[in-house]
């Protein structure tokens, strides 16, 4: 099974990726924490891009009213890619990822004494994710979800991954990594420096097969790409016992949201690392926690509690508010992922005035802070939607377990009364990463409250109003020459620290029925489960008869045919059944007892019937001719052979 892509690719640095040409002679880049003699560096880092601004927008899902940014799911979600320089990923929570291949090579069949063991043996690596995660749940070849015992994938119903003709081998993405032995067998060129220190690696190896069974063990017609549904990263809770902010070790796996954004701002953005370094060491963990997360622990503490609070749900049950499943590209800017990962608990997060970060959940609570004329030196109104811009319908997706964790479609969010007043639809979309539909709900519904508050503006104060700084709602009471334009709760969504006084800052209506859930009425439905069209297994025909053919191999003496001088053989006549199938061919075999090797002969001339009528070519003259007969269809998939007909050949 051969391909035409001889590269090889290695890990350098903190897994940034290269591709070489491979060949005999080639140098192969050593992994992290490997030196090898000859070993070539081959890729530098890719580092994340950080960000910093005076002016923040604070995530409460602000993308969607023109104010944040939102990550894109990775590509590597879907199916594996085949770059020069691959970007690095990493991913919260649960769900199912691909990656970047690293390896995809033939094997020629290099063992011991340079035999052919493994020759033809296709074997292709990839890089599946940044950092060490917790748990793989799932193997997965292209679109099928895969059974393995020990390495060896299990045979489909239809046959395909026969034989134990795959296997498929995976890292936790430890520091040092695993080398994988396997791997090295069939290409020796990938030795132990090759073990992908904090890189999560997925190889999977596809023997090669006879070209008539190709079709039937390989059905996609090349080997499909290696994916895995896993418990990602393992996150930081101050709230559990036992764990420590300066051992990684002692981190758990979680789906909540704001644990995960903790975990990002504190690993991928706060903490610094030292030169060389993969991940961030236990002083600069410390560090970074004790400027910008202990200052301000009970606002993340509360976020955290709110997250895993439970919400009912119309079957029964309850699930926890808040979680998220969001993968992101390292190479994407600090503050889209953020945003991508606020945005699964509407949340909003925002530097208090000493650096510390305040953040909320998506939860209305009463303002403590109230401004007013004698903080308020400029505002504006805007009453009312823009008809060319307003939205009254949101189109909302989560990821599915029940669908191969793919994005799939719930209940569209509706404003019925605004779709009535419009007399139309107008609708956009809100695919946040959540594996819940009920929760995907819940954020268009706050998503859409906001979007079409009915009053928002912005607001200039001086001095004293810098008390707004690290709050999410505050009372304001806008007033010019006695004429009152709002007083009431607003929320801030954007806000910007003046140089010469106060600040400056973007705010929405704030309504405190936001928080009213009624899963009967207001959960939707999930996307309806269908099952996924596999081939069926094809049956073995059914052989109904096998008897000796003797004419025109023998002469006549009074009605008994006897052998000829040069008669060394008989036909034998087959009558067989199986499918009826306009793409059907039939094959029949023989040999001579029950040991040596078959003859085999196809038959594609005969026309699509119930039964069918086999006349072989010349056999030998035997007690004992085994026969057997199969078919193949237009797909390429092969029949079992069915069962064995003894027939006596001899006059």
């Amino acid at each position: 099974m051969g391909k035409t892509l001889g590269t090889i690719a290695v890990i350098a640095g903190a897994a940034a990726l290269a591709v070489v040409s491979f060949g005999t002679a080639a140098a192969f880049a050593a992994l992290p924490g490997v030196a090898t003699a000859g070993a070539t560096a081959a890729a530098g880092v890719i580092t994340a891009i950080g960000v910093t601004a005076t002016t923040v927008a604070l995530q409460s899902t602000a993308g969607l009213i023109g104010l944040g940014p939102k990550a894109p799911k990775p590509d590597t979600s879907e199916t594996a890619k085949r770059v020069t320089i691959p970007e690095r990923v990493a991913a919260y929570g649960r769900s199912k990822l691909f990656g970047y291949y690293i390896l995809f090579e033939t094997s020629e069949g290099y063992d011991a004494g340079f035999s052919t063991v493994g020759a033809g043996t296709a074997v292709d690596v990839y890089a599946i994710h940044e950092g060490p995660i917790d748990a793989i749940e799932q193997y997965y070849l292209g679109d099928d979800l895969v059974t393995l015992v020990g390495n060896t994938v299990q045979e489909g119903e239809d046959g395909r991954y026969k034989d134990g003709k795959v296997k498929i081998y995976a890292t936790l993405g430890e520091s040092p990594g695993t080398h994988l032995a396997a791997v090295e067998s069939l290409i020796p060129a990938w030795d132990d420096s090759h073990r992908g220190d904090g890189v999560v690696i997925v190889a999977a190896t596809f023997d090669a097969v006879k070209a008539k069974n190709f079709q039937e063990t390989y059905p996609t017609g090349l080997p499909p790409e290696a994916g895995i549904v896993a418990r990602w990263q393992k996150c930081f809770d101050w709230r559990a016992p036992g764990q420590s902010v300066t051992d990684p070790s002692t981190w758990v796996w979680t789906e909540n949201a704001v644990l995960q954004t903790a975990h990002y701002k504190l690993t991928r953005e706060k903490a610094k690392k030292d030169a060389g370094a993969v991940f961030p060491s236990g002083p600069a963990l410390q560090a970074a926690w004790d400027r910008y997360f202990a200052p301000t622990l009970a606002y993340w503490t509360a976020a955290a509690d709110d997250a895993d609070s439970a919400i009912p749900l119309k079957a029964g049950g309850n699930e926890p508010r808040y979680r998220s499943c969001v993968a992101h590209k390292l190479t994407s800017p600090h503050k889209e992922v953020i945003a991508s990962l606020t945005a699964c608990f509407d949340g909003w997060l925002a530097p208090r005035a000493d650096g510390a970060l305040v953040v909320f959940s998506g939860r209305y609570y009463e303002p403590t802070v109230s401004i007013g004329p004698d903080e308020i030196l400029s505002f504006t109104v805007t009453t009312g939607i823009d008809d060319e811009t307003e939205f009254n319908e949101y189109a909302v997706s989560y990821v599915s377990a029940d669908h191969q964790f793919s994005t799939v479609d719930t209940t569209p969010w509706q404003d019925t009364a605004a779709i009535e007043a419009a007399g139309a639809i107008k609708s956009t979309g809100l695919a946040n990463q959540v594996p819940s539909h009920g929760q995907a709900r819940r954020l268009a519904k706050r998503t859409m409250m906001r979007a079409r508050a009915p009053k928002r503006g912005t607001i200039t104060t001086n001095n004293a109003g810098l008390a707004v700084r690290g709050e999410r709602f505050v009372d304001v009471h806008l007033e010019e020459a006695g004429t009152v334009f709002y007083s009431g709760p607003v929320e801030i969504v954007r806000l910007t620290r003046n140089l010469l006084f106060g600040v400056t800052f973007d705010w929405v209506l704030a309504d405190p029925s936001v928080d009213d859930w009624d899963p009967e009425t207001e959960e939707g439905d999930p996307a309806p489960v269908g099952e996924s069209v596999t081939p069926s297994a094809l049956l073995p025909p059914v052989i109904t008869s096998a008897t000796v053919d003797h004419t025109g191999i023998g002469e006549t003496e009074g009605g008994e045919v006897t052998p000829g001088e040069a008669a060394s053989g008989a036909r034998i006549r087959i009558e067989a059944t199986g499918p009826v199938r306009e793409d059907m061919t039939w094959y029949a075999r023989w040999r001579v007892g029950t040991s040596g090797s078959w003859s085999e002969r196809e038959y594609n001339d005969l026309d699509p019937m119930l039964g069918v009528t086999i006349l072989t070519e010349f056999v030998p003259i035997a007690p004992d001719i085994n026969v057997q007969v199969s078919y193949s269809i237009g797909d390429g998939r092969n029949s079992p052979w069915s069962d064995v007909e003894v027939v006596d050949t001899t006059f």
